[in-house]
C-alpha cells in the first residue's frame, strides 16, 4: 500500500513541475469549459426539475436538503 501511495506521489509531484505549453493549457482549459458548460444544461434539463416545486417553497426546501 505505501509503494502504491509513493508512486502517485511521485506521479503528482512531476506533473506539479511539469511545464506546459500555452497551447496544451489552452486545450486543457477549452475541455474543462466544455465539461462545465455540460454540467450545467444536465443541471438545467434534469435536476431543477427535480428539486424546484412551483409556489410551493416548503417542499423545494426539503427536496433541496435531501
Amino acid at each position: 500500500m505505501w509503494k502504491a501511495l509513493q508512486a502517485q506521489a511521485d506521479v503528482l509531484s512531476r506533473l506539479a513541475s511539469a511545464e506546459f505549453s500555452p497551447q496544451s493549457c489552452a486545450r486543457i482549459g477549452g475541455i474543462l469549459y466544455l465539461l462545465i458548460i455540460g454540467a450545467g444544461l444536465f443541471a438545467q434539463a434534469f435536476v431543477r426539475d427535480r428539486l424546484v416545486v412551483p409556489g410551493d417553497a416548503a417542499v423545494t426546501a426539503e427536496r433541496s436538503r435531501r
